[in-house]
């Protein structure tokens, strides 16, 4: 199976893997691992959007970690943008 790509700043990511685990009442720690050019790293932000968290929970495999990055990519894109850069 090959990784979900997403597009970043014009540059193809691949999302490794994807979790989220509780972090307290109503809030979901969500941890997505991007890889660009073989350089990889692991990021996460907080979410509390539980509707959406259980719309995702509910796929399975790289739909899944697909829809995780989703819920939190507005919180994360500056620290991914400066992570890029930096390659």
């Amino acid at each position: 199976m090959t990784n979900a790509q997403i597009t970043i700043g014009g540059k193809e990511v691949e999302i490794v893997y994807a979790t989220a685990m509780t972090s307290g009442y109503g809030h979901k720690k969500v941890t997505v691992e991007l890889m660009y050019d073989g350089n990889r790293k692991s990021f996460y932000a907080t979410t509390n959007c539980m509707p959406a968290y259980d719309a995702a929970n509910d796929l399975e495999g790289q739909e899944k970690y697909v829809a995780f990055y989703d819920l939190i990519d507005s919180k994360i894109e500056d620290e991914v943008a400066e992570w890029l850069e930096a390659l």
